[in-house]
This record gives C-alpha cells, sequence and structure tokens, in this order.
C-alpha cells in the first residue's frame, strides 16, 4: 500500500484534521492519491473500480456473507 500512497507524518495528519474540524467538515480524505480515486468512484463508479482493480486495492469477497437461520415460533 505504501509503495501508492505514501506514508503520512504524524505532523500532516495532525494539521489536516484540525483544519477539517475547523472548517466543520465531516471527513477529510488525504493523500491527494486517494482522494482523486475517492473523487473518481463517487462521480464515475466504474472508472473508479477499474482504477482501484489496476492498482491492486480491490478485493472482492468470493463467498457471499451468511445470514443467521430464522427459527420459526408456533406459539404465535
Amino acid at each position: 500500500m505504501s509503495s501508492w500512497f505514501p506514508v503520512l507524518k504524524p505532523e500532516v495528519v495532525a494539521r489536516r484534521t484540525a483544519h477539517a474540524i475547523l472548517r466543520n467538515r465531516r471527513e477529510v480524505i488525504f493523500p491527494w492519491q486517494l482522494a482523486l480515486i475517492t473523487w473518481l468512484y463517487k462521480r464515475f463508479p466504474v472508472i473508479g473500480l477499474g482504477l482501484l482493480k489496476a492498482a491492486g486495492l480491490f478485493r472482492p469477497h468470493l463467498t457471499p456473507p451468511t445470514v443467521a437461520p430464522r427459527i420459526h415460533d408456533d406459539r404465535c
């Protein structure tokens, strides 16, 4: 992951977080490479997924999630 996105320094994270709090932002996405992929995915999902797959960052689960069986109660 660090080959695609730079390792963040604590000072940079603190500065960006403080700036976001002052501007009353709900979320901040950085570094700029991740922000670009997120922006593309929100506007063009197919292109965003293509970039994630090309970068090797998109790995879908092969098995569907399991659902607990429902217990039928005859008292109702």
